[in-house]
């Protein structure tokens, strides 16, 4: 089955739902299947990978005063000027790179449908990338909620596994510290235990 970005509206075949102002993207979906869940990482990941051009901004400004301070490059012709260009050239490599940064994280989603679990991630600059594991073709074995460090597990941030038979696929999907692991959490179990009960009748 093809997922299609941002395709025209088709009745009933395509969902599309506003993240505040901003429309997600539009998932072209197969008969009866349902959008249960659209998530983007938590917002805390955006902060982290923001945090360190802000200080390396910070440190070359830091830096170059120090010398100048020392008198080590104030001997140097236009060092004020030269300064100030430095400043400015460093501030707009680091807006860049945090506007870079942003787009990558909000055009990045995590999916669950009735039918399959989904990893988008369409910023044309980043690429493309798209992982799609159809929970009807595949057997799943285990669920389990993690953090990568002690603030994450504080603020109840996890990254959610979901593990398959080895053979079927190998790797598990993950939810890398999504906004609501614990929603997806529930969903999953949700759709397992549905999966189990069908699978009686």
């Amino acid at each position: 089955m093809e997922r299609i970005l941002f395709q025209a509206p088709s009745k009933h075949t395509t969902y599309e739902r506003i993240f505040g102002k901003q429309p997600i993207p539009r998932i072209k979906l197969a008969p009866n299947e349902h959008i249960l869940l659209v998530q983007r990482q938590h917002w805390l990941l955006l902060l982290e990978r923001m945090f360190f051009p802000c200080i390396a901004l910070f440190l070359i400004v830091f830096l170059f005063n120090y010398l100048f301070s020392q008198n080590i490059l104030g001997m140097i012709p236009y060092f004020t000027v030269i300064q100030f260009y430095v400043f400015l050239l460093s501030l707009a490599i680091a807006v860049l790179l945090e506007i870079y940064i942003f787009m990558d994280w909000y055009y990045a989603f995590y999916v669950i449908t009735t039918k399959c679990l989904l990893h988008m991630h369409f910023f044309r600059i980043g690429g493309y990338y798209f992982d799609e594991v159809f929970l009807d073709q595949i057997s799943q074995q285990e669920i389990s909620r993690t953090s990568s460090n002690i603030i994450y597990d504080l603020l109840d941030i996890y990254d959610v596994a979901i593990y398959f038979s080895h053979i079927e696929r190998p790797e598990p999907f993950v939810f890398h510290a999504p906004s609501n692991s614990a929603a997806i959490e529930d969903i999953l179990e949700e759709l397992t235990v549905e999966k189990i009960n069908r699978g009686r009748r």
